[in-house]
């Protein structure tokens, strides 16, 4: 399923809402129905975001779909959710590294590859995810290199150095990302979606 056709089926995925107690009592799953009266509770009878499906998966701890379902996606600040969001951690992972800079150039060009063909298919949810694995290489990269400054070797002294390259290699790839044109179309478009959305609850 693309993302257009996610867009148009929004009217039949919430024809489930706004649950009532009613439907939340007739659910078979007993860890479903107790999860959803707690979160009925917490929200004081307000309407509850996602369908049967969604909050199954949730409490079973199965994996979202996020390429199915883009509109459950919250783009979150920094690099929030960069390890949960599947299929897009999976796609993207075994690609990072920052273990040196010649490490951290090869993994964040190919990230930014990786991007841009999330740019082509119009898929910002994993577009997103891309821009925040670069995210999260460059701060961790700053933040080991941090720890490794308290030491006095000339070895670490080196290490700090190869640290600090390699944030700024990830900085330069994140920098393309969050500039990029079309990705910041898809970004407003995926604002305005989940906006429309949460309006309805």
């Amino acid at each position: 399923m693309s993302w257009g056709d996610s867009v148009t089926s929004f009217s039949f995925i919430f024809t489930f809402m706004p649950w009532s107690l009613k439907d939340i009592h007739e659910i078979a799953d007993d860890r479903v129905r107790q999860r959803l009266l707690k979160e009925w509770q917490s929200r004081g009878g307000a309407s509850i975001n996602g369908d049967k499906e969604y909050w199954y998966r949730i409490v079973h701890n199965k994996q979202v779909d996020y390429r199915q379902r883009p509109y459950l996606y919250h783009v979150g600040r920094g690099h929030q959710g960069v390890m949960s969001v599947e299929p897009y951690k999976s796609e993207i992972h075994p690609f990072y590294s920052i273990t040196d800079s010649v490490s951290a150039f090869v993994s964040a060009s190919s990230i930014y590859l990786i991007f841009l063909e999330y740019i082509e298919q119009r898929d910002f949810v994993g577009a997103d995810i891309a821009r925040k694995f670069l995210s999260m290489g460059r701060m961790r990269c700053k933040y080991f290199a941090n720890r490794m400054m308290k030491k006095k070797s000339s070895d670490v002294r080196k290490g700090v150095n190869e640290k600090l390259e390699a944030s700024l290699i990830f900085q330069y790839f994140h920098h393309e990302v969050r500039g990029n044109g079309e990705y910041l179309r898809l970004k407003e478009r995926h604002k305005k979606i989940r906006k429309e959305i949460d309006s309805e609850f």
